[in-house]
């Protein structure tokens, strides 16, 4: 049995390596801002990590991990026990992926600059890029919302979310 051939033509991206995922993201962002020109940019998932997210360059295995596939679980209940850890959330790749995914990830407070991984069990070659929240906003939200992830709650995209976040950091860094 052959399948019908598709009229849409598949491509292949090539992963971006550590230093190229916010070009990945801001090409994945202009492609569906062209798919519907008409939605805010300031409601898709791409445009806030590349506004407020920044690069880790530095990553390590967390020394204990939780299950796979529980990246958001994992992060959310490790931050709410431990004081001195802040939850990241944003995009993960690596040349083994076919594009970046969603992801959470953790940083130490003490050494911002390394990210954190209690999910994934191989970390080298991993490129991360995701927006930093506190112990408190992680707290808030997932009581909130009663689910783990911030900004896609399963239900669709915590826009309300991400939008007072946007509003508080530009007041914020305003008044710096």
């Amino acid at each position: 049995m052959s399948l019908p051939r598709s009229r849409y033509r598949v491509t292949t991206t090539v992963l971006p390596t550590v230093g190229e995922i916010k070009p990945t993201l801001i090409k994945t962002n202009d492609g569906w801002q062209a798919l519907d020109p008409q939605r805010d940019p300031m409601t898709r998932l791409e445009q806030f990590v590349i506004d407020h997210g920044r690069e880790f360059r530095n990553v390590r295995r967390a020394q204990r991990m939780g299950p796979i596939k529980n990246c958001f679980q994992n992060c959310t209940e490790l931050v709410i026990r431990h004081n001195g850890l802040l939850y990241v959330e944003g995009y993960v790749a690596r040349e083994t992926f076919p594009f970046p995914i969603h992801h959470a990830w953790l940083v130490d407070e003490r050494d911002p600059s390394t990210a954190i991984d209690p999910t994934l069990r191989e970390v080298t070659d991993v490129a991360y890029f995701g927006v930093v929240f506190t112990q408190e906003e992680v707290i808030a939200e997932t009581f909130n919302n009663n689910v783990y992830g911030l900004l896609d709650t399963g239900r669709g995209l915590n826009v309300p979310f991400m939008k007072r976040i946007r509003e508080e950091r530009a007041a914020n860094a305003k008044a710096e």
